[in-house]
């Protein structure tokens, strides 16, 4: 059984007037089964040797905490083969919701949604459950409707897509890290020398190249920058 956990950062571009930056981005963690109470394990441990409570997050990331933070990256990269990290990019610029979904920004988001999902189901048939961050929607059946989506075109097999609360879920905290700072390389919004820039430079290093649009083929940390049809 493969875990998918999922994250967005920067809906809000899909739908605003005045943008403040430029990449809308969904991330999502996949792991096995099997490997979860051992990762949840490592990450209590460090835990406790730094001194970090609460929510893991990007948006937590000081100076006082750089170090849990680095040894966060390094556990990332300690499973090779069996954690990955899978993101879809979108410029917001080219997204037409009016064109292409009704003027439903939400729906548009869900569409790009099953994109992150999709490929990697499909392409190696697996068996998987996702879990999603809670997140207010307009209309409450989005998260069915994109179960079944998947479900009726996957060669694999999808049990089932659960919302969850992220603070209490440490592999969500882990996507939102990752999916965070990925977020921030992609448009720019750190400050040089600050600590979250940093994390890049730290993450960027253990990866061995920049944080950037990669090859379908690239598994442990793959980010697929799609490309729209120019609005009409």
């Amino acid at each position: 059984m493969v875990e998918i956990y999922c994250d967005e950062s920067r809906q809000d571009l899909l739908t605003s007037q005045h943008p403040t930056a430029t990449y809308t981005l969904i991330g999502s963690l996949w792991l096995p089964s099997e490997i979860r109470v051992e990762l949840k394990h490592r990450i209590r441990t460090l835990r406790e040797q730094f001194d970090v409570w609460g929510e893991i997050k990007w948006s937590k990331v000081s100076l006082a905490k750089i170090d849990f933070y680095k040894r966060l990256i390094d556990l990332f990269f300690d499973y090779p083969k069996t954690l990955y990290f899978r993101c879809i990019c979108i410029d917001s610029r080219q997204v037409d919701n009016h064109t292409y979904n009704h003027g439903d920004g939400e729906l548009g988001f869900y569409k790009f949604y099953y994109q992150v999902l999709y490929h990697w189901i499909n392409e190696n048939p697996i068996t998987c459950r996702i879990f999603c961050d809670i997140k207010p929607n307009r209309e409450k059946d989005r998260l069915k409707i994109l179960f079944r989506a998947l479900q009726n075109t996957s060669n694999g097999t999808v049990e089932g897509i659960q919302a969850l609360q992220s603070s209490d879920n440490s592999m969500l905290q882990l996507c939102d890290f990752l999916l965070g700072l990925t977020s921030a390389s992609m448009n720019r919004s750190v400050l040089p020398g600050s600590p979250k820039m940093t994390l890049i430079e730290y993450f960027e290093k253990v990866k061995g190249s920049p944080i950037g649009a990669t090859l379908k083929h690239v598994r442990k940390f793959n980010v697929f920058c799609i490309k729209l049809r120019e609005s009409r």
